[in-house]
């Protein structure tokens, strides 16, 4: 989808993975938060608010 590691560089392919997994301890963290209570709806609303849904 992007492209090769060698076309895109190896820092570009490193900030891409660092993306990635930066997003999804945020997902979790969020999730955790809904599961004890905190904010407004159920867990479907976290995947709306972090538009993946």
């Amino acid at each position: 989808m992007y492209g090769s590691v060698g076309q895109l560089g190896v820092g570009n392919a490193i900030l891409i993975i660092v993306q990635l997994c930066v997003a999804g301890i945020i997902v979790m963290c969020l999730d955790e938060l809904l599961q004890k209570g905190y904010g407004l709806g159920s867990g479907i609303s976290l995947f709306i608010a972090t538009n993946i849904w």
